[in-house]
């Protein structure tokens, strides 16, 4: 099971599902107080069909919540997030022997390379952990986004560089389809016309909140979700900063060059159209 997808929060009424970096600590954190007792926290990781019905409930009448980010920060924040030698993807790049055991346990590695004709690229533990190892570094930071986005299929320990849409779509778009969509395969996606069809069709999200706008957006679909703004105020009140924050710069421009830019703009159109992102 990809560790790209995180908990839940699941209601009588609506279930909330938390893609990495997007606000999502914050949001649960603060749907979990809302509701109390009323709610229960699925951890481990899990996609909606992975969780038992008795747990999940009725998913198809059930609203389904979730956030999302300007990929131009979003990826300054995964990237500052390693830097603080944090996270899942940190781990995976830097970290030889856990790189190894994910591709060499089973031979995956020579399966995906004889079977869809991917060579991996051997990116050295040691140059990932140099492009982690300062948050001020700008061109550390550029460095990273274009091994991470580059048509070279790197070998990160995941899924996503072995997998068609990485081709023309980028990570964040990636997690966003892994989480939020009914499939789940792109095995037919061979073009962002493509990808755009399959989100229009298989996307089940009801709900999206700005990492942007986040507090906003929940007074916004308070009544959706079914509690009051009165009650939505009185959490508020113990969440003046946002969760699980990223160590950097405020701003993420200041970490992009022109091509950089460009480059976030190519691979996460799907996103940036959907949600009228733009690098501001």
């Amino acid at each position: 099971m990809q560790s790209i997808l995180k908990d839940m929060v699941i209601t009588d009424t609506f279930i909330y599902l938390e893609l990495q970096k997007t606000g999502c600590s914050h949001t649960k954190q603060i749907l979990a107080n809302v509701f109390g007792s009323k709610c229960q926290i699925v951890e481990k990781h899990f996609t909606y069909d992975k969780v038992s019905p008795e747990i999940l409930g009725d998913f198809e009448n059930k609203l389904k919540v979730g956030n999302i980010r300007n990929p131009w920060d979003w990826y300054v924040s995964l990237w500052a997030f390693g830097c603080q030698r944090k996270g899942g993807l940190y781990s995976r790049l830097t970290n030889q022997q856990e790189r190894k055991n994910v591709f060499t346990k089973i031979g995956l590695e020579k399966i995906i390379e004889k079977n869809l004709k991917i060579e991996f690229s051997k990116t050295s533990p040691e140059l990932w952990r140099q492009l982690y190892s300062d948050v001020n570094n700008h061109q550390n930071f550029n460095t990273w986004l274009s091994l991470l986005l580059s048509e070279k299929k790197q070998d990160t320990g995941k899924e996503f560089k072995a997998n068609k849409i990485s081709k023309f779509s980028g990570f964040l778009t990636y997690r966003y389809l892994k989480l939020y969509t009914y499939r789940n395969t792109f095995d037919d996606i061979r073009s962002l016309k493509d990808l755009k069809i399959y989100d229009s069709n298989e996307n089940f999200m009801n709900v999206i909140i700005r990492n942007e706008t986040l507090h906003e957006d929940l007074y916004e679909n308070a009544k959706t979700l079914n509690f009051t703004p009165e009650k939505l105020t009185a959490v508020l009140e113990g969440y003046k900063e946002k969760t699980n924050r990223s160590k950097r710069n405020e701003d993420y421009r200041i970490y992009y060059t022109d091509e950089s830019v460009y480059l976030v703009e190519e691979y996460e159109n799907l996103i940036v159209e959907k949600y009228n992102y733009h690098f501001e």
